[in-house]
This record gives C-alpha cells, sequence and structure tokens, in this order.
C-alpha cells in the first residue's frame, strides 16, 4: 500500500463475530482505521491460510453476519486485515483485491479456499510499455528480411 495506505488487523476467536465487529466499529470511530472503502482478508497465521479476500466500498457494507463467505471465513480464520488505499475507488478496490488474490495464487498454486471467482489484475504503466516494446519488435521482425 502506498504512503497514505493503511493495514488494520482483528483478532477473530472462532465464532464471536460479534465482539470483532464491534472492534473494527471501534476502530473506525476512533479514526484508527480510516472510514473508507477497503480490501480485506480473512486468514491464519498458523498454519498460513488464505481463506477468503474481498472489498468493501464503504465502511457500512462491513457487516460480518450478513455476509456468507467472509462469515464462514471468520469461523476458520484468526485475523482478519481491512487493507485501505490510499483512494478508495471502485476500480482501485478491484485491484488490490484482484492482487492480493493473484498473490496467494502464485504463492501457493491456487486462490484463496473461498473465492470461487478471480478478477483481473489491472496492469500498470510498466506493463503498457513492456507491451508497446514487444509490439515494436514484432513489428521490425516482421519487416527485416532475414538475407
Amino acid at each position: 500500500l502506498a504512503q497514505n495506505g493503511k493495514v488494520f488487523d482483528v483478532r477473530l476467536s472462532r465464532g464471536d463475530l460479534r465482539a470483532a465487529q464491534q472492534d473494527i466499529y471501534e476502530a473506525f470511530d476512533s479514526g484508527e482505521a480510516p472510514r473508507r472503502g477497503f480490501v480485506y482478508v480473512a486468514w491464519c497465521k498458523k498454519p498460513q491460510r488464505i481463506i477468503y479476500v474481498g472489498k468493501a466500498t464503504s465502511t457500512d457494507r462491513l457487516n460480518l453476519a450478513q455476509h456468507g463467505k467472509l462469515a464462514h471465513a471468520t469461523t476458520n480464520a484468526t485475523l482478519l486485515s481491512l487493507l485501505f488505499p490510499t483512494q478508495s475507488k471502485e476500480e482501485i478496490l478491484l485491484g488490490v483485491e484482484a492482487s492480493v488474490i493473484e498473490l496467494v495464487r502464485c504463492h501457493t498454486g491456487k486462490p484463496p479456499e473461498l473465492n470461487d471467482r478471480l478478477e483481473k489484475v489491472p496492469g500498470g504503466s510498466g506493463q503498457l510499455r513492456l507491451k508497446d516494446l514487444a509490439t515494436f519488435l514484432i513489428n521490425v521482425g516482421v519487416n527485416v528480411d532475414p538475407q
């Protein structure tokens, strides 16, 4: 996360969603966690397991008991990490969510346990420059007579 991004971790006691929800709302009220959209990761530290990755476009969307996969994930997870990018535009949140899922997939060979839908990781400016260079080299190669 960039300079103004923030990560907030909540310890989960198996099955006690009210306590976790209260900790999260207290963090919002105290300013410890910013009131803007975020990406959440439900996971275990030991053994390391990433159970579910999702996003909330606003703090009003986080209701652990009413979000099926997140509620299920919190019964097995020991931590819930909230990742706050510097901005909470929909496309930024989608990009962070997709990037975290892809990092998990690259590290473990599979997506988080409860994620059945993979988002597309957005390309950056470096990727666009490499694509332009590749196109240029293909065009040069096609136009160059090897004799």
